[in-house]
């Protein structure tokens, strides 16, 4: 299994922990390639000549100085992670963190960040740039938490719909490559649970992954059911007129209450 990581990073003590998280799945799946991305954030000077209009000497290019000492904070945290990611490939980029790693991700087979960085504001545990680029990113985001646990188990929810069948077998890849147990935590109708159970079973055919089922007809409890060493994939749109403003019930639940490394995927 070949995977292309893609580490954005801002030097925080979440961004250093997706980088251990980055490095050890990588050694444990195979991955081909690690990219390290530090955003040079443009709001950081252009907020600053919207407040203090007129009080900057002519002489003195505020824009230049602070893209100057942002350099120099991205050399020393892609220096950092150099130590972390071995073959790591370093990229300095400039814009909206956001948007730069949305565009980012199109070379990349998944995204790693933490759940938040530098900046303070957080919501329901996520950061704002955490939360734009799990609605917008195309690609899959692993979310790392607070501190690094290895894995030693793979959960995955599903429920009937496409992007679960996405997770599902997604989560039995990185089950079989990574040596990792699988647990499929299943709701829906008794045909919806039906249908999943026939490609749990067609997937065991295939691989030698150990795999545990559970179902029922109400969504799982996912915060109750994981630990630190779990690493839970889900599949993040679900019915509605704007699918990639939501995560949908489980995804969000995944994100917001648990402590253990989350695998967003998309249908």
């Amino acid at each position: 299994m070949h995977l292309t990581l893609l580490v954005p990073t801002d030097g925080s003590a979440g961004a250093i922990v997706a980088a251990k998280y980055a490095a050890d799945l990588g050694a444990r799946l195979g991955a081909a390639i690690t990219r390290a991305l530090f955003v040079r954030d443009t709001r950081l000077w252009e907020s600053l000549y919207l407040t203090h209009p007129g009080e900057l000497a002519p002489e003195f290019d505020l824009a230049i100085e602070v893209q100057r000492v942002l350099g120099e904070q991205a050399r020393d945290v892609l220096m950092q992670l150099q130590r972390l990611l071995p073959n790591v490939v370093t990229v300095v980029s400039t814009g909206l963190p956001a948007e730069v790693i949305c565009r980012y991700a199109g070379g990349a087979d998944v995204i790693v960040m933490g759940r938040y960085g530098r900046r303070p504001w957080v919501r329901g545990g996520v950061g704002s740039t955490t939360d734009e680029v799990i609605r917008r990113a195309a690609h899959p985001v692993l979310l790392t938490p607070e501190h690094f646990q290895k894995v030693t188990r793979v959960v995955v929810a599903v429920n009937g719909s496409p992007s679960a069948q996405t997770a599902l077998h997604l989560a039995s890849i990185w089950a079989a490559a990574g040596g990792w147990p699988l647990w499929v935590l299943a709701w829906g109708t008794e045909e919806e649970q039906a249908h999943l159970a026939a490609e749990v079973r067609a997937w065991i055919q295939r691989t030698s992954i150990t795999v545990q089922v559970s179902s029922g007809p109400q969504p799982p409890v996912l915060w109750e059911a994981v630990d630190g060493t779990d690493l839970v994939v889900v599949g993040t749109d679900e019915p509605g007129p704007m699918p990639a403003m939501t995560l949908g019930r489980l995804a969000e639940a995944a994100v917001r209450q648990t402590e253990c490394p989350v695998l967003l995927t998309r249908a």
